[in-house]
């Protein structure tokens, strides 16, 4: 099967190079030309110079950008080029309505539209990436699972379109708080001198375990921390966005909200 790939980053090299290696014929296409040039040469793939081009022949397209804005403008061009009875997964992080303003738009145009992000794909996108969580109509979502698995071993279909995108809100909500309070139990121990070894052996056998836990206790700090803030901050403001419309206070997520925007 020919996959587009749009998006170069971390996840979308870790994703795009999977897919080669399980067979597919993958063309990518990066923002910056360059980074699609030695994506090429490094995996013996193909390139695109443009969305144009990226279209041609394709059955499904597959974005993993960043922001809502990007994913509203390839879409846009992407309609124009990509021909009836095809898919585009989209990886990207963004608020449901807009995956779902998205969906309405491509049906019209016999386009499928998935919203299917990711968790934990910044921290372990060198070998692994975490679960994708899928909204979208079922037909399409079976049609391309086997895609999908390729490249992850946790996939959940969710429901209608924007689903995804919800349940991933969901997990960052937990997520975020629970980061935070661990360095707020480490930034305690070091201010009493409480060696960490002891207390890592602590946390991990008692009722704070998390997978937070294993994944970040030994390495994090609040350096490391500010690195994600800019996910955290999108991600956590997507949170309250989506609450508010349903009349819900996230107390804890909107006090994290006030202590990351510094």
């Amino acid at each position: 099967m020919n996959i587009g790939f749009v998006g170069l980053g971390k996840v979308g090299t870790y994703i795009a190079s999977s897919l080669l290696r399980e067979g597919f014929n993958v063309t990518v296409y990066n923002r910056t030309l360059t980074k699609a040039k030695q994506f090429a040469k490094k995996f013996h793939s193909e390139y695109a110079k443009s969305i144009q081009d990226l279209c041609k022949n394709k059955k499904i397209i597959i974005l993993c950008v960043d922001t809502e804005q990007a994913v509203e403008t390839l879409t846009n061009q992407i309609k124009h080029y990509l021909a009836p009875n095809t898919s585009i997964i989209d990886h990207s992080t963004i608020n449901y309505e807009i995956s779902k303003k998205i969906h309405k738009s491509l049906k019209k145009q016999k386009i499928s539209f998935l919203d299917a992000p990711i968790t934990g794909g910044q921290q372990g996108a060198q070998s692994s990436i975490g679960g994708i969580m899928v909204g979208g109509d079922k037909e399409t979502f079976a049609k391309t699972k086997k895609i999908i698995q390729s490249y992850t071993t946790t996939l959940e279909y969710m429901g209608a379109s924007g689903q995804g995108q919800l349940t991933k809100i969901a997990n960052q909500i937990c997520s975020f708080n629970i980061k935070q309070g661990l360095l707020e139990a480490l930034d305690f121990a070091n201010k009493y001198k409480i060696p960490r070894k002891k207390l890592v052996e602590i946390l991990l056998s008692g009722s704070a375990f998390s997978l937070q836990l294993t994944k970040n206790l030994q390495s994090i700090n609040q350096k490391k921390y500010e690195k994600e803030r800019h996910y955290a901050r999108k991600e956590i403001g997507i949170a309250i966005k989506n609450a508010k419309s349903k009349k819900l206070r996230l107390h804890c997520t909107e006090q994290l909200a006030k202590l990351i925007r510094t």
